[in-house]
């Protein structure tokens, strides 16, 4: 869906919330405008894109764009969602230098490090420690196991 307004709007697929409802565990990454090479050379302060991302793989399941040229961006954003590209893959895909679909790959970077982020807070929680934050020994070899 597009919407041709100051600024412009356009979403494919999931919210968050829509996912959870049907039982997947999602998470969200964005990117601001005001962070790619083209919104710091246009002066931009106001524009989003939001990756609505599967935790479970990191496939890409909703995107959601608002700011200058959303209703022409939500295509890639469309063909990332209907071809099951994840985040992973995104953040390793290569795009026009000073355009905004930087906005997808910092985007993608932000969800891989929210990803990695829970993957070791997962390791680390299941360590045992001592009340002085010691680890014992043998707790490590089942959390790399």
């Amino acid at each position: 869906v597009s919407i041709w307004t100051i600024p412009e709007m356009a979403f494919i697929g999931l919210t968050k919330e829509r996912a959870e409802e049907q039982g997947i565990a999602a998470g969200e990454a964005s990117a601001e405008y005001r962070n790619t090479m083209r919104g710091g050379v246009q002066g931009l302060t106001l524009g989003l894109l939001k990756l609505v991302y599967a935790k479970d793989s990191g496939r890409i399941l909703g995107v959601h764009i608002l700011g200058e040229d959303a209703c022409e961006l939500i295509h890639f954003g469309t063909a990332l969602a209907q071809s099951g590209k994840t985040v992973y893959q995104l953040q390793g895909a290569s795009v026009a230098a000073v355009t905004f679909h930087e906005l997808f790959k910092l985007a993608a970077a932000d969800a891989v490090r929210q990803l990695e982020w829970e993957a070791w807070a997962r390791i680390v929680h299941g360590l045992d420690a001592d009340e002085e934050g010691r680890i014992a020994a043998d707790s490590l070899s089942p959390a790399f196991a």
